[in-house]
């Protein structure tokens, strides 16, 4: 059974390790195999300065190992501070398994008792086919897109999709 908590500092090196996993594994990540890789205490930090600004770091685990995550940010600017904007990612192993939903069911419930808090953005690869069906579960619609963002490999590029959702 996949279980969501709130991350802790502790929970920083699983997450890393997921990010980096992905990062090595697929396209559909910011940082490519090539970049370095996230380090724990870098992450470590965001975790508290991300909640001291109205955000929100979560973990999917199961068995009690953690499986995935998910990270929230505010837009600090006060007039978009009632939007925010979040990334996930789910181990290899796991994925299909109902940890992104479990993660983003989280994410909508704690957004919609959060205080002024009105909107989650997100943006992901237009060749990331099972996130945007995930997302579009969900009620996220496609808001604009910016053409050849990310070059896979000479000739081969993927857009950027910017969808939104309404708490």
């Amino acid at each position: 059974m996949i279980r969501i908590r709130k991350a802790t500092e502790q929970d920083a090196a699983h997450i890393v390790e997921i990010k980096n996993e992905i990062a090595r594994n697929t396209t559909f990540f910011l940082r490519s195999q090539d970049d370095d890789e996230e380090r724990e205490e870098d992450y470590r930090r965001k975790i508290g300065e991300r909640e001291k600004k109205g955000g929100l770091t979560i973990v999917a685990e199961e068995g009690g190992k953690v499986i995935g995550f998910l990270s929230f940010s505010r837009v600090p600017y006060v007039r978009f501070c009632h939007t925010g904007t979040f990334g996930m990612g789910v181990k290899r192993d796991f994925r299909g398994s109902g940890a992104g939903s479990s993660l983003l069911q989280y994410l909508i419930r704690w957004g919609i008792e959060e205080e002024g808090l009105e909107k989650i953005d997100l943006e992901v690869f237009s060749h990331n086919e099972k996130a945007i069906r995930l997302y579009q579960k969900f009620g996220f619609c496609e808001e604009g897109r910016q053409r050849k963002v990310m070059k896979i490999r000479e000739e081969q590029y993927s857009d950027v999709i910017f969808m939104g959702l309404f708490v």
